[in-house]
C-alpha cells in the first residue's frame, strides 16, 4: 500500500483524482468483487473500502493497513451488506466513499497554507466531486 503526502495544493489536487478513481472503479467495473470480499464468513471484524493514489483499491478490516494521518473510511460496510438489498448497499457505499474522500482531501489540504491562486485548483476539486 502507498502512502503519499501531499505539500502543495497540485498534490492534494492529484491524489484525490487518484483516489477517486479507484473508488470509481470499485463501485462500478469491480462492483462484484468489493461484494465478494464482503463475504466472509465466520469474521466478525469490521470492513472498510479504501482508494489509494495509485488508482488502486481495498477492502481490508478496520486498523489495519491504515496510515494514521488518513481520516479513517467507513468501517462496518460487510454488516450492513447483510441487511440492505444490492442495489441499497452499492448506494450506501457510494455515500460513505464519497465522504471519506472529501474529508481525505480536506485533512491533507488544512495543513497547507493557501494563497489566491490555490483558490482555484480547490473550486475544480468541487466541481469534480458534483460532477
Amino acid at each position: 500500500m502507498e502512502h503519499f503526502n501531499p505539500r502543495s495544493v497540485e498534490e492534494v489536487f492529484k491524489e484525490f483524482k487518484g483516489r477517486r478513481t479507484a473508488l470509481l472503479t470499485a463501485l462500478t467495473t469491480d462492483f462484484d468483487e468489493v461484494y465478494r470480499r464482503c463475504d466472509i464468513p465466520g469474521r466478525n471484524g469490521k470492513l472498510f473500502l479504501m482508494g489509494h493514489p495509485g488508482e488502486e483499491w481495498e477492502v481490508n478490516f478496520a486498523g489495519r493497513g491504515m496510515h494514521g494521518e488518513l481520516p479513517q473510511p467507513h468501517s462496518g460496510i460487510n454488516f450492513a451488506r447483510e441487511r440492505m438489498e444490492k442495489r441499497e448497499w452499492l448506494t450506501m457505499l457510494a455515500i460513505h466513499s464519497d465522504i471519506w474522500l472529501l474529508a481525505v482531501a480536506f485533512s491533507f489540504s488544512s495543513s497547507l497554507g493557501h494563497d489566491k491562486a490555490d483558490k482555484y485548483v480547490f473550486d475544480i476539486l468541487k466541481r469534480e466531486r458534483i460532477e
